[in-house]
């Protein structure tokens, strides 16, 4: 289950309208990994809301989450917003200004793929 299903869209406005009072600067994430059915279990984050820099990139994200999840370097990751994919140097601004959800949160979702057979 998602973090969509999992809180009313009243509790999600309230917690990113108070992020965002908090830390002007920052954009609020929430990162799942993919429903597809091949996707790994292990490869899960431990949490699943971040709170980003206004300058980071998709790049910079996406490295986040590979650290996090310890995926192996022989495994891509793909990092989709509304299910688009963007380039690594794409600001994570132009992003969540672009697809931020009414609730104020930017989604992304996760998955991996092995690149090597």
């Amino acid at each position: 289950m998602g973090y969509k299903d999992n809180s009313t869209l009243q509790e999600r406005q309230a917690k990113s309208s108070i992020i965002l009072q908090q830390y002007p600067d920052r954009i609020p994430i929430v990162i799942e990994p993919s429903k597809q059915k091949s996707f790994e279990t292990k490869y899960l984050l431990e949490k699943n809301k971040f709170i980003t820099p206004n300058d980071f990139t998709v790049g910079q994200l996406m490295a986040m989450i590979r650290k996090k999840i310890q995926i192996p370097p022989e495994k891509a990751l793909f990092l989709f917003f509304n299910e688009r994919f963007y380039p690594v140097s794409t600001l994570l601004s132009v992003v969540y200004h672009t697809h931020r959800a009414e609730d104020g949160f930017l989604y992304a979702t996760y998955s991996e793929e092995n690149t090597f057979g």
